[in-house]
C-alpha cells in the first residue's frame, strides 16, 4: 500500500502523531504498534466502531454492519509499519489511533482541522492500485464518522477512486468549499515533508503567548481577543503631494474664474476644469481617510509597513496579528523583535523559532509564511541599508509576506515595495469598551467622568490610556482632580506611573527581603507597562 520510497514520509506521519522519535531503519516499530493497539482498545469501546453501519453500495436500502476489522496483531501491525504494506485493516485501525490521538492532544477544534491536512497527505502516497473498490467507500464512510467523534461536525471527506483525500465544508447555502486546497504532494517532496505536528505545537505555544496583553503593575491581563481592532488608514507621500498640487491649481483656477466671470468661454472652461480637480481630490482624500481593516489589508498579503509614533499600539498590533494567524490553516506567523537584534536577520528569526520549538528548516517549505518584524527604530545595526538587504534576501529565497512596524520608514524602502499604513488613535467608544473591560463594576463610570470633564481625547492614544488604567488599578480610586493634572502634563503621568507608583512599589518590596527571582520577576512585569503598546 506505501510505496517503498515513501516510507520515511510513512513513518514521518505514524510518528508525528505523538511526536515520538523514529527509529532506525533496521529496527522494528514495536513502541508504535503498542501504543496503536492500545489506543484501538479505547476508541472501540467509547465509538462503538464495530456498530458502524453504511448502506450498501449494490443494494440501496440495505445496511451492511461490521465491514471495519480491527483485528490486526502486534506482531503484524510492526510487519506492516516497516514495509508498508498495509492491509485495509491495518489502515482502519491507524485511522482510529490518528483520530483517537487527536482529542487527546488537541481540544481546540481549529488545530484539529489544521491536522487533517497531515491526514490528506498521509492518504497521498497510498498506493491506490491495491485498494478494492469497495474499500474506497468504506473508508470514507470510516472517516466520516471519525469526524463527528472529534467534534469536526461541519467537515466531509471525500475519498476520489484514486485514493486521495480531500475535505470539505458546506456554505449555508449548500456550497461545497474545499480545504486546503493548495495540497502538498508528498509523492513528490522527498525532502520536503511539512511536519504539520510540529508546526502546529508551534502555533498553540505562540497562541499562549499572545493570547493576552500585560497591563501595570500586577501584570493584570487583558484578553487579546478584547483589544479593539484600530482601523488602518494608508500613507502615501505621492498622493499627498498630488493633492497638494491639486489643491493649489484649485486655488488658481478660482481667482481666475473671478476674473472671467464677462467670458463666458473662459468661465465655462475653467468650471468643467475645477470639477474635475475636485473630483480627483475627492477621490484621493477617500483613499486617505478610508478606514481599512487590519485583517483584510493582511488578507491582501502585501508587503505592508505599519508607521505610526511611540506608543500607539504597533507591537500589540504584531501581536495581534500573529495570535489570529495561528488559526489560519495555511498560514505560519513568525514575530521578531529588533531590539534583539545582534548579528543578522536569520539568525533573530531562528532565535524567535527555538523560543517555541520549531526547527528553522521546517519553514524552507512552508507556502505561507509571515515574517512580522516589530520595532525598526530599536535597530541596533550598523546600517539601516543591511537591514533592508536582508529582508529583500529572506523575502527573495522563502517568497515570504512581511509586516514591519515602526517610528519611521527605513531609507530604500520604497512605497510599492512596502505600502505604508498608521493605525488610527481610539475614539470614544473605543475607550468605553476598554473601561468596561478592565473595571467591569467601575469601568461605565470612570469613562462618564472623563467624558463630563472633556478628558477623552487626552487618552486616545494607547499608551496614554494603559498608564492611566495602570494608575488607577494601583490606587483603587478615581480622583478626577489628580487624574485631569496627570493628563494636562503626560510627563507627569508617565513619571507618576514608572518612577512613583513603580519605584515605591519596588522599594516596599524590597524591604520585605524577597528572594531573587521574585525581584526579577515583579520587575520584568513592572517594566512591561512601557513596552507592551
Amino acid at each position: 500500500m506505501i510505496k517503498k520510497d515513501d516510507l520515511k514520509l510513512f513513518w514521518s506521519f505514524l510518528y508525528g502523531i505523538e511526536d515520538l522519535p523514529i527509529p532506525n531503519e533496521e529496527d522494528n516499530h514495536f513502541s508504535i504498534a503498542g501504543k496503536i493497539l492500545g489506543t484501538l482498545v479505547s476508541s472501540e469501546h467509547l465509538w462503538k466502531l464495530k456498530e458502524l453501519q453504511v448502506e450498501d453500495t449494490i443494494k440501496k436500502g440495505k445496511k451492511i454492519k461490521g465491514f471495519i476489522k480491527l483485528t490486526t496483531g502486534n506482531d503484524t501491525l510492526v510487519k506492516h509499519i516497516k514495509q508498508g504494506n498495509l492491509s485495509i485493516s491495518t489502515l482502519n485501525t491507524i485511522l482510529s489511533y490518528y483520530f483517537f490521538s487527536l482529542t487527546k492532544f488537541h481540544n481546540d477544534i481549529n488545530g484539529r482541522i489544521l491536522l487533517l491536512n497531515d491526514l490528506k497527505s498521509f492518504f497521498d502516497i497510498i498506493d491506490s492500485k491495491s485498494i478494492a473498490s469497495e474499500h474506497i467507500f468504506y473508508t470514507e464512510s470510516l472517516i466520516n464518522y471519525l469526524l463527528k467523534k472529534v467534534r469536526l461536525i461541519e467537515v466531509y471527506p471525500e475519498l476520489e477512486p484514486d485514493f486521495k483525500l480531500s475535505f470539505y465544508r458546506y456554505t449555508d447555502e449548500g456550497e461545497a468549499i474545499k480545504l486546503f486546497n493548495k495540497s502538498e504532494d508528498m509523492a513528490n517532496k522527498k525532502e520536503g515533508y511539512l511536519p504539520f505536528k510540529e508546526i502546529t505545537v508551534y502555533k498553540e505555544q505562540l497562541r499562549n503567548e499572545f493570547k493576552e496583553v500585560r497591563v501595570g503593575f500586577d501584570g493584570f491581563p487583558i484578553p487579546i481577543d478584547q483589544i479593539i481592532e484600530l482601523p488602518f488608514f494608508r500613507v502615501d507621500k505621492r498622493k499627498e503631494e498630488q493633492r497638494h498640487l491639486l489643491k493649489n491649481e484649485l486655488k488658481l483656477l478660482e481667482k481666475e474664474q473671478e476674473k472671467n466671470k464677462g467670458e463666458i468661454i473662459e468661465f465655462k472652461q475653467d468650471s468643467v476644469l475645477m470639477g474635475q480637480l475636485k473630483d480627483e481630490i475627492f477621490k484621493i482624500t477617500a483613499f486617505l481617510n478610508r478606514k481599512n481593516k487590519p485583517l483584510e489589508v493582511l488578507d491582501k498579503q502585501d508587503d505592508i509597513f505599519i508607521l505610526s509614533p511611540a506608543g500607539s499600539g504597533k507591537t500589540t498590533t504584531l501581536k495581534w496579528f500573529a495570535y489570529k494567524l495561528t488559526y489560519q490553516n495555511n498560514q505560519l506567523p513568525i514575530f521578531i523583535e529588533l531590539q534583539s537584534y545582534k548579528s543578522d536577520l536569520t539568525s533573530l528569526i531562528k532565535h524567535s523559532l527555538k523560543l517555541y520549538k520549531l526547527d528553522f528548516e521546517v519553514i524552507r517549505n512552508h507556502k505561507h509564511l509571515v515574517l512580522l518584524i516589530d520595532g525598526f527604530d530599536e535597530y541596533s545595526g550598523d546600517d539601516q541599508t543591511t537591514l533592508v538587504r536582508e529582508i529583500r534576501n529572506f523575502k527573495k529565497e522563502y517568497n515570504c509576506q512581511i509586516v514591519f512596524s515602526g517610528r519611521y520608514k527605513p531609507l530604500g524602502l520604497g512605497e510599492k515595495e512596502f505600502y505604508t499604513y498608521r493605525l488610527s488613535e481610539f475614539d470614544d467608544n473605543d475607550i468605553q469598551r476598554i473601561f468596561n473591560n478592565v473595571f467591569p463594576e467601575k469601568g461605565e463610570r470612570y469613562y462618564n467622568t472623563l467624558l463630563k470633564a472633556d478628558l477623552l481625547e487626552s487618552i486616545n492614544i494607547p499608551l496614554f490610556l494603559m498608564f492611566l488604567i495602570a494608575h488607577l488599578k494601583k490606587q483603587g480610586q478615581f480622583n478626577l482632580k489628580k487624574v485631569r493634572a496627570l493628563l494636562e502634563n503626560k510627563g507627569k503621568l508617565l513619571e507618576t506611573v514608572l518612577i512613583d507608583d513603580f519605584l515605591n512599589e519596588y522599594e516596599h518590596k524590597k524591604s520585605a527581603k524577597l528572594q531573587e527571582h521574585q525581584w526579577l520577576e515583579l520587575k520584568t512585569k513592572q517594566i512591561e507597562l512601557g513596552f507592551e503598546t
